[in-house]
């Protein structure tokens, strides 16, 4: 009987110890649950603190930051995280351009937004003509200080990647880098608006001042043999070159209140062939009042 009740004993006892075991286990796998749930909350709080801050770290495998995330330089500041999408934003708009400097993770450094696959999206190169030559394609940056120089003024022709046709600067976005430029003005009047009289009445000035001068002989010299002297001597030239670089002052006036940017050839006011070629250049005007004067200049020759 002895034996049977310290077996039954020992079984009791090994039953207790084993249900206080299982307990415990419990126990401790609740514990690191939620050790484990906290762990997690944590992380998730801590990586927004560090997107907040923009941190820049290693991956340590819980992902803690996209690989998509972009950062750039603005002002000598660091600005970021964006997405992909955003930053292709800014460079559509402008705000970054080839030369800014950005990074993302697995870069060893930060590096130029032209070296980056984001290249794609900059716009594309500019071309400009130069006493008949084309140069190009450069940046927008370099195009920019060739108008801010003076290299490159309002009729200068540009092209860029998507442009039907070499236009006049002045005509593209670049316009609003010259000196002149006010946003809130209108453009100048059509080339069929401009009032072309005085030009008109400058084509036919050589011959105008031809017998301008003869007139003014015939008053100066009773007899009419030194009249004829002293007009064929071209004593009274002086005449028709006044009344030439005079028009042509005239015009020029007209000409830039119609809104046309004349500072490209309004110092050849005195030199008339070279006004009129420049001023049918810049309205688009065919040339015919130039060769008017041409033929004019040449008939008086004779």
């Amino acid at each position: 009987m002895a034996p049977i009740l310290i077996s039954l004993t020992v079984q009791i006892s090994r039953l207790r110890l084993s249900r206080t075991d299982a307990a415990h286990s419990r126990s401790q796998r609740s514990r690191f649950a939620d050790n484990r749930s906290y762990t997690g909350e944590f992380n998730v709080y801590g990586r927004v603190l560090r997107s907040k801050n923009q941190k820049l770290f290693k991956e340590t495998g819980d992902d803690t930051m996209s690989r998509a995330a972009w950062f750039y330089e603005e002002d000598g500041q660091r600005r970021g995280a964006v997405s992909e999408e955003e930053i292709i934003a800014l460079i559509q708009a402008k705000k970054l351009v080839e030369t800014t400097r950005v990074w993302q993770q697995g870069f060893p450094d930060w590096i130029e937004l032209k070296s980056t696959p984001l290249n794609t999206h900059l716009p594309g190169d500019w071309f400009y003509e130069k006493n008949g030559h084309r140069h190009g394609g450069v940046s927008e940056e370099q195009i920019v200080a060739l108008i801010r120089s003076g290299t490159l003024d309002a009729d200068s022709r540009v092209w860029q990647q998507g442009f039907p046709d070499w236009i006049e600067l002045q005509s593209s976005a670049l316009k609003i880098h010259l000196p002149s430029h006010d946003p809130s003005a209108p453009p100048p009047l059509p080339a069929s608006a401009i009032n072309n009289t005085i030009v008109w009445i400058l084509a036919f000035a050589p011959w105008i001042g031809f017998e301008l001068e003869r007139q003014l002989a015939l008053s100066m010299h009773a007899d009419e043999v030194d009249a004829a002297y002293a007009f064929y001597n071209n004593d009274y030239f002086f005449v028709t070159l006044g009344l030439n670089i005079l028009l042509s002052v005239m015009d020029e006036k007209k000409l830039s209140e119609a809104g046309y940017n004349t500072d490209k050839f309004k110092g050849w006011v005195w030199f008339v062939p070279v006004y009129l070629f420049q001023r049918a250049k810049v309205t688009g005007q065919t040339p015919a009042y130039f060769w008017v004067w041409i033929a004019m200049f040449v008939l008086t020759m004779w």
